[in-house]
């Protein structure tokens, strides 16, 4: 009797209830007709509970029903700089905003005892050489033996090896742009000593944008390669793009993928963190 009770209160008013107190209501009322119900009213309580999950609304992230999505700008190229050595910084752009172009000296360093190190290696080096080939002559004359000479030659690879070391520092005591761009953020100052893997500057190339966007899981078929038209919220222009690739990875619980668009037409005035709302033509065509 109770599990009739329940389940014709929930029969009466599961259309005024949210889907998830009416799926609620219903587990309730299927465990207490389980408890004191006949076979017939397990059975029906069972049915009823598989019709209301059926019914029940799957939630997405994305708001897409007129095929609009919203889409954000971003650069192609951007980058984090950070020290690879420990020293004081001799040269930084001055402030952000900063243009450069790809090669020029973002960042130097005071590395002179570096310099110095190397230099003194890099003699080590030589003077192991001369006695290496002392020994080869040694060698010939029957003057030294083999081993001799390969001792030698074992000490002249070693120094070697250090003195590739010391240029590799000192290398990493200038670092060069890697692309056109300027400076997005500043995180340290001229004369300052950075430490070793010490973030220094974020730079971006503002002229290599792309567009990225959550598009529901069923579009990707249907969109690859689209050509659309994006309205970007800060300036109000609209501007031409195309359909590059997904990530390859849908998000099991929104059922949404993120896409990547580049730009077909100049997108003047346009720069990363920008958004817009996307109109995916085909999709609405479709629908």
């Amino acid at each position: 009797m109770a599990g009739q009770m329940s389940r014709a209160v929930l029969l009466r008013n599961g259309s005024q209830m949210p889907s998830s107190l009416r799926i609620f209501g219903l587990f309730f009322g299927l465990s207490l007709g389980l408890a004191v119900g006949p076979a017939a009213a397990q059975m029906q309580g069972v049915a009823m509970l598989r019709d209301a999950v059926a019914a029940t609304p799957a939630t997405t992230a994305v708001d897409a029903g007129d095929g609009t999505i919203r889409a954000v700008v971003r650069s192609v190229e951007m980058a984090a700089i950070g020290a690879e050595v420990t020293a004081r910084i001799t040269t930084i752009p001055a402030r952000e905003g900063d243009a450069f172009r790809k090669g020029d000296v973002l960042i130097e360093f005071d590395c002179r005892r570096t310099q110095a190190e190397h230099d003194a290696a890099e003699a080590a080096m030589k003077e192991l050489k001369a006695a290496y080939e002392s020994q080869q002559k040694l060698l010939e004359y029957k003057s030294a033996g083999t081993i001799s000479v390969e001792l030698a030659l074992q000490q002249l690879e070693k120094a070697k090896a250090e003195l590739r070391g010391f240029q590799v520092r000192l290398e990493s005591c200038r670092i060069l742009a890697p692309f056109d761009g300027l400076v997005a953020e500043k995180l340290v100052q001229k004369h300052e000593i950075a430490q070793l893997n010490q973030p220094l500057i974020k730079i971006v190339n503002q002229n290599r944008l792309e567009l990225v966007m959550m598009v529901p899981s069923q579009w990707l078929p249907q969109i690859e390669g689209q050509t659309f038209q994006i309205t970007i919220d800060e300036t109000g222009e609209a501007v031409g793009a195309r359909i590059l690739q997904s990530t390859g990875v849908i998000d099991p619980v929104s059922q949404t993928a993120r896409v990547i668009a580049e730009f077909v037409e100049p997108a003047r005035g346009v720069l990363p963190g920008m958004s817009g709302s996307a109109q995916l033509l085909q999709i609405k065509a479709q629908q």
